[in-house]
């Protein structure tokens, strides 16, 4: 396996303990990201490309009855989800901003890094190994050709164009 094989699932791991640290803390407060685990993981992942993922902290710290673009703020739609309803708004400052935080270190820079690095560790030794079967390739032209001088010089005739 690959370097970039091992950091797809290191990134994976990050994203799945992130998902069930949202799920178990920040549920009740954002049913809509934190439902059931694909969504969560779906969520983090949004998050993890840096795709609005303030809006999504800005529901875990405020409260989901700040947000004005997730939920409604009625009850009286009951073609609705239960997620789309604020039902236990809460404000949870300090632990949503170092969940968040943190989340997006880790998985937005440090790994986003780490697997750009990898792919261009990847490319540099292939850009290597082309140089050298390069290099091989003319070695064996400037061989085959002090050969075929050789050859003809001293019988006065080119075996390979006889044959």
């Amino acid at each position: 396996v690959s370097s970039a094989g091992y950091i797809i699932a290191l990134l994976l791991l990050v994203l799945y303990i992130y998902a069930i640290m949202a799920m178990s803390a920040l549920k009740n407060n954002n049913p809509w990201h934190y439902r059931n685990l694909p969504i969560s993981l779906l969520s983090l992942f949004r998050a993890a490309t840096l795709v609005d993922w303030s809006k999504i902290m800005y529901i875990d710290v405020l409260g989901c009855d700040k947000d004005e673009f997730v939920y409604s703020k009625t009850k009286q739609t009951p073609e609705l989800e239960i997620y789309w309803h604020c039902v236990h708004p809460e404000t949870s400052h300090l632990m949503a901003v170092l969940f968040w935080i943190s989340f997006i270190v880790i998985s937005a820079l440090i790994m986003m890094s780490l697997f750009i690095g990898s792919i261009t560790l990847s490319m540099s030794d292939s850009m290597q190994q082309m140089r050298i079967d390069k290099e091989r390739a003319e070695k064996q032209r400037n061989y085959e050709k002090k050969v075929d001088i050789l050859i003809h010089e001293s019988n006065g005739t080119d075996f390979t164009t006889t044959i």
